[in-house]
């Protein structure tokens, strides 16, 4: 069916269905449905998506900002701290599947920063929009598959070099990430201390011509990747 009716959707509702018809056949129906369920939200104040040991029944479109999953953790003197293990970039659905889909408790933290733009859809919306919409269900499978795909890329990042795999970073979820969140947090989930990740920024900086020769090693990096989202698409 014609969907030249997504050109009547303004950002950032007119993206979220852009991607999901980008993804499965979507009929005008469906997309107009789904469009009166949903609303867009500015973040005033950093949202906590959801805390170990909750249930978070809500999937999230990030319009603009990133999302950042994390644990505490202590360490040898009984001192929590925060261990980064993901980010989710602008122009993806942050979904915690284990609780959107089967009501377990996360095992993690997620938090959204201020500022970041964000269309919410609960488990509810959800429930009762599959009722009329078979599509809901295949287009839920087909969202799940793209972020299975998308793990097994990260695992890859985490193979690679220090340098190429800050590289690799910044190309995967783009250098605004930086001005989302600490040297410390992003250190975390490269697996570097705080120190040597300001260092090599600075490197970078100082010395531009050097930080192009390891893009040859994410290019190579990103073409292999990119075999593995075939497989999921």
């Amino acid at each position: 069916m014609e969907r030249s009716g997504l050109n009547n959707y303004s950002p950032p509702v007119g993206s979220l269905l852009t991607y999901l018809n980008g993804h499965l056949n979507l009929s005008q129906e469906f997309n107009d449905a789904l469009r009166r369920m949903l609303g867009a939200e500015t973040l005033a104040a950093k949202l906590d998506v959801v805390k170990f040991g909750e249930v978070c029944v809500t999937a999230n479109w990030i319009e603009r900002g990133y999302a950042r999953f994390f644990k505490r953790v202590a360490d040898d003197n009984g001192i929590l701290t925060d261990v980064t293990i993901d980010f989710c970039r602008w122009g993806k659905i942050l979904v915690i599947p284990e609780c959107f889909f089967n009501g377990q408790p996360c095992g993690y933290n997620a938090e959204i920063p201020k500022g970041s733009v964000i269309v919410p859809f609960s488990k509810n919306c959800f429930d009762t929009f599959k009722l009329s919409a078979p599509e809901a269900e295949s287009l839920a499978n087909k969202i799940l598959s793209l972020e299975r795909a998308e793990s097994l890329e990260k695992r890859e990042l985490m193979k690679m070099k220090p340098r190429p795999r800050y590289d690799a970073f910044l190309r995967i979820f783009g250098r605004e990430i930086e001005q989302y969140f600490a040297v410390k947090q992003i250190a975390s989930y490269l697996g570097m201390q705080p120190s040597y990740l300001s260092r090599l920024r600075s490197e970078i900086k100082k010395y531009p011509t050097d930080h192009l020769q390891n893009k040859v090693s994410v290019v190579i990096f990103l073409l292999l990747t990119s075999k593995i989202d075939l497989l999921f698409n």
